[in-house]
């Protein structure tokens, strides 16, 4: 097998070698995406970074924001994982010890609004569906979880936040 052709990534302006980038499987495994543009809702760009987006565009300030998926590099407007029979929630505890369980909605995305909430910092994070659960590593100091938690991952996160 030859190397890859130009043909093989639309828009690139010369081949990379696959030892120095290697290709990631961004795949929208719901099948479904986010059609409503700006329009202001809690669906809304499920894999966006949401409290930065919210800030920059005047949208509703927001502590936290974020969505889960299943599988690790999932594209952004691609609808995350739809909570079943058991609930996901990401539960969030503060540096106070106050917790905040966060429900997944039917896009993947949770999130807190800042009016009337507080989050101490830093904080830990860990996502449950029924008995399993994940636990973040390490406690943190940005509710911008998407912002981290990208197709590729950043910061030290390895991809998208995936449900148990």
């Amino acid at each position: 097998m030859g190397a890859p052709t130009m043909e093989a990534f639309p828009g690139a302006t010369r081949p990379l070698p696959l030892s120095i980038h290697p290709i990631r499987c961004s795949t929208c495994t719901s099948g479904t995406t986010w059609t409503g543009g700006d329009k202001e809702s809690p669906y809304m760009h499920p894999g966006g970074a949401c409290v930065s987006c919210h800030a920059q565009n005047g949208g509703p300030k927001l502590l936290v924001g974020g969505s889960v998926f299943a599988t690790g590099h999932e594209p952004v407007d691609c609808n995350g994982v739809k909570p079943g029979t058991d609930a996901i929630t990401v539960t969030l505890t503060s540096a106070d010890g106050t917790t905040h369980d966060l429900p997944v909605n039917s896009a993947g995305n949770f999130y807190i609004y800042a009016r009337g909430n507080s989050l101490n910092t830093p904080f830990t994070a860990t996502i449950t569906r029924g008995d399993k659960s994940y636990e973040m590593h390490g406690a943190q100091t940005s509710g911008d979880c998407n912002s981290c938690h990208s197709v590729d991952g950043a910061n030290g996160a390895r991809g998208r936040i995936v449900a148990p």
